[in-house]
């Protein structure tokens, strides 16, 4: 549609395929937000987290856990009405939050994650 003086909006549908980087976001309401991507490579086969944190570093730890435990967190999955396939993910984590008196209430950002190997879990460097 032309109008005078006017751009038209196209919108540009995204894929969940097209992702290219695992991010889990941390909401102004402490809730981690996980993109798809990072739901399929990390978190495929858990529905639990234990959250750690290190004060020297500045970093969140993420432990994919099978089972609920003492200290896990639900991984709440939202799938694609279209595909059913998993399109994001959350954990409450405002206690968390609080508790480590770690920053969240000011922004959204979201946060490239790396895999620890050895301990088996997520690393967010909230430094960056």
């Amino acid at each position: 549609m032309e109008v005078k003086g006017f751009e038209e909006f196209v919108y540009k549908k995204r894929s969940i395929n097209k992702q290219k980087e695992a991010q889990i976001s941390i909401t102004k309401t402490g809730i981690f937000c996980i993109n798809g991507l990072c739901m399929r490579k990390y978190f495929k086969d858990f529905d639990y987290v234990v959250f750690l944190y290190s004060d020297i570093e500045k970093q969140i730890a993420i432990k994919p856990m099978k089972n609920n435990e003492d200290n896990t967190y639900i991984i709440s999955r939202i799938k694609s009405k279209k595909s059913n396939k998993i399109y994001r993910g959350t954990i409450g984590a405002k206690s968390f939050f609080d508790y480590f008196k770690i920053p969240y209430k000011e922004k959204v950002k979201a946060y490239s994650v790396s895999w620890n190997d050895e301990e088996k879990f997520l690393i967010i460097d909230i430094n960056s």
